[in-house]
């Protein structure tokens, strides 16, 4: 028999290590953050970013401010 498989939760990354992934300070994903050019996940008061919308931004750049795709499930 086979063990299920939990389902995978997306990894989240702090301001401070999605600034150093993109390459910048946390005071430009802070802005973008305030743009709404990034989306964000709410853990209580912690502001998280997933890394699959870095792997984006890093793909295709930053969306115009106010249009970043909801993705399913998103609050």
């Amino acid at each position: 028999m086979s063990k299920p498989v939990p389902p995978v939760a997306p990894q989240l990354l702090s301001i401070a290590a999605a600034a150093t992934m993109l390459g910048t300070t946390e005071a430009a994903v802070r802005k973008w953050l305030a743009q709404r050019r990034l989306p964000v996940v709410k853990l209580g008061r912690l502001t998280r970013l997933r890394l699959s919308d870095l792997e984006d931004v890093v793909k295709h750049g930053l969306p115009t401010p106010g249009t970043h795709p909801r993705k399913p499930g998103a609050q």
